[in-house]
């Protein structure tokens, strides 16, 4: 809803508009996901517990909503007046995109303290 209704000023200091896209198609994507989870105890204390959980996912997508940005003009920025009056923001479908990534998370619990590791990585590719 959001992309397709969105309409007027980008808040200060930025000066450039967002534009509505009510023919915006919805999107649909076919996911693929695949993990592994680790289970540890007693590793370097008795009582102590490590987990993990590693994975990976590809995810194929009809009509992907992208924004763009359009600046035809005096570029944002520039020392002239008005150089983003011209420059607005908005979204449209890609045909085809495909988003592959990797996720993992990694704990360790010592009773009295414990500590958390996460993070993921996230590649989006225009396929048309």
């Amino acid at each position: 809803m959001t992309e397709t209704l969105v309409d007027g000023p980008h808040p200060a200091p930025a000066s450039f508009i967002f534009r509505p896209n009510p023919n915006l198609k919805p999107e649909v994507g076919k996911t693929l996901e695949a993990g592994v989870n680790l289970k540890y105890d007693d590793i370097l204390s008795e009582g102590d517990r490590f987990r993990g959980k590693l994975a990976v996912y590809r995810n194929d997508v009809k009509n992907y909503i992208d924004g763009i940005f359009v600046d035809p003009g005096a570029p944002c920025g520039a020392p002239i007046p008005g150089a983003c009056n011209d420059a607005f923001f908005s979204y449209q479908n890609v045909a085809k995109a495909r988003i592959t990534g990797f996720e993992a998370e990694l704990g360790y619990d010592a009773k009295r303290w414990f500590m958390t590791l996460a993070g993921s990585t996230i590649r989006g590719d225009n396929r048309t």
